[in-house]
């Protein structure tokens, strides 16, 4: 396999593993934790605050990633694709990103604590199950992705 097209599998790679390990948020994250877990308002009113609070901060991070973005595009464009330049990129790319997972744990860790001891096992569960349907989403991808290669 070339170097290109090695390259190109490795930015879309990078791509949908952003694009997977994106989490709702807002509304909808509170509609649905509401539902499942049996919320009162009160308890919704403070994820809610909790959410918006974070918002300008999470924000923040998704404006410095997008130019990134587009400059690591532009390196992976260009005739002659430099390597070091393109890994420099994508670890700017993914401090931010990892900075972006680190105010979500921070909003679950503030939400954890307005749940009562029965929402907090229902919520390991829920979480749990996703997290598992999320494991075979992704090695599903992997088998597919492997016996493509074959071809």
């Amino acid at each position: 396999m070339n170097t290109f097209r090695k390259i190109s599998i490795l930015a879309l790679v990078f791509g949908l593993v952003s694009s997977v390990s994106a989490h709702e948020h807002g509304g909808d994250m509170v509609k649905k934790m509401a539902k499942h877990l049996n919320l009162t308002k009160e308890q919704q009113t403070q994820m809610q605050k909790i959410h918006d609070e974070a918002k300008p901060q999470r924000e923040a991070i998704k404006a410095k990633i997008k130019p990134l973005k587009d400059e690591l595009h532009t390196l992976l464009s260009a005739d002659s694709v430099d390597k070091a330049k393109v890994r420099t990129k994508m670890e700017e790319i993914s401090k931010l990103k990892i900075d972006k997972k680190m105010l979500m744990i921070d909003e679950r860790i503030k939400i954890n604590k307005l749940f009562t001891p029965e929402q907090k096992e229902k919520h390991k569960e829920l979480m749990k199950k996703h997290h598992d349907k999320m494991k075979e989403k992704h090695e599903k991808w992997g088998k597919d992705k492997k016996h493509e290669d074959e071809d």
